[in-house]
């Protein structure tokens, strides 16, 4: 049964582990990664459920950890980045990746993206992401073309994500990234919450739901609709918990 928002507002903040995916999610979508908005109002937000939850909360996104840092300054938390081929268990540690995209492949990705003017190129390090969102009616063409160029290196696939497309290494994606953070402190031993709006987060979903927790995905079907409806419920959230 889809929970109600009253539901959600009950949500025991020191039993629970709060994952949360960033653009779509928690911040609305802009025409490029660069020109989203964070509020101060979610910034001050955020540490207040940080404290709620004893540390637990986590923000678990596509960006890189960097520009995560960047965007939220001068808040840090923990966070899995580049759908967790980076990751930091706590606000104040320090940073930990997997290997970076292998160069040719990643040669060959900018060099498809610089063919089609418009086309916006997110090198994060360990992926690399290509956006349509000027040049949707490239969406196929491009698929098309990442999908060849990933066979000689079977390690990596792509991720088709909101007029987006990301080359990334097999295994490593947000379910993944969730699983790890739960077996450490201090995300072990709590119910897990992950909330998320697009298709590189249904792994997450599933693994949390599978863990007995709750997986919210924000669209016309749930009771988180917007990016909005998720930052006011997690404010009533933590004025509920007695904050």
């Amino acid at each position: 049964m889809t929970p109600t928002l009253e539901d959600l507002s009950r949500i025991p903040l020191d039993q629970t582990a709060l994952f949360l995916d960033v653009d779509g999610t928690l911040i609305d979508i802009a025409p490029t990664p660069g020109e989203v908005v964070v509020s101060d109002e979610l910034k001050a937000l955020l540490p207040r459920l940080h404290q709620r939850t004893g540390g637990a909360l986590a923000l678990v996104s596509g960006r890189a950890i960097a520009d995560l840092d960047a965007l939220f300054a001068p808040v840090k938390l923990p966070m899995a980045g580049q759908h967790g081929a980076e990751w930091r268990l706590a606000a104040d540690g320090t940073h930990e990746s997997v290997a970076g995209l292998p160069e040719p492949l990643r040669t060959s990705a900018v060099a498809l993206a610089l063919r089609h003017p418009g086309m916006l190129v997110e090198d994060k390090g360990g992926a690399i992401a290509l956006h349509v969102r000027a040049r949707p009616e490239l969406t196929d063409e491009i698929a098309a073309a990442l999908a060849q160029m990933v066979q000689a290196h079977p390690d990596y696939e792509v991720l088709h994500g909101k007029a987006v497309f990301e080359i990334r290494r097999r295994g490593v994606h947000k379910g993944a990234a969730v699983a790890m953070l739960l077996e450490k402190a201090p995300f072990a031993g709590r119910t897990p919450v992950f909330v998320g709006d697009d298709t590189t987060d249904l792994d997450a979903i599933a693994l949390v739901r599978e863990r007995g927790g709750l997986g919210l995905f924000v669209g016309p079907d749930g009771p988180l609709r917007q990016p909005h409806d998720v930052r006011a419920w997690l404010a009533r959230l933590a004025e509920q918990d007695g904050g």
